[in-house]
């Protein structure tokens, strides 16, 4: 099955830079965030589901795992920042029947200048539909 994150991707930066003119988002890891407000889309997981197998040796459902962390560093009001821009990612993500599987959240440094939150997402596809778990 094609690798999907840059389809993902396009789903989420759309939304979050109409939000947030500026935002730098990315669909590589990164070591520390270069510009604010930042966020990683990462593919975690990606693997042939059990319930489309069949005779033919096609890959038919794709299961998929999709790690999300938006960054902040506003001097004041950062994690709100966080939480509003994870709000439109989770918004995104359940229009593609994606269901939210954790989220954390916590201080990137340990100056705590630099908020962070964490956000896994798993669903089902066909390469053409979004399926829920």
């Amino acid at each position: 099955m094609r690798d999907l994150l840059p389809t993902i991707f396009t789903y989420i930066a759309g939304p979050v830079r109409a939000e947030y003119p500026g935002a730098f988002v990315t669909g590589e890891r990164i070591n520390a965030p270069a510009k604010f407000p930042c966020v990683v889309v990462v593919e975690a997981d990606n693997y042939e589901d059990p319930s489309g197998v069949d005779n033919t040796l096609q890959e038919r459902v794709t299961a998929l795992m999709y790690e999300i962390t938006v960054f902040s560093n506003l001097n004041s009001g950062k994690r709100s920042q966080c939480i509003e821009i994870m709000n439109i990612i989770d918004t995104v993500m359940r229009r593609k029947n994606a269901v939210r599987i954790a989220r954390v959240e916590g201080y990137f440094d340990s100056e705590s200048k630099i908020y962070m939150v964490t956000a896994r997402y798993r669903f089902k596809t066909d390469g053409k539909n979004y399926y829920t778990f």
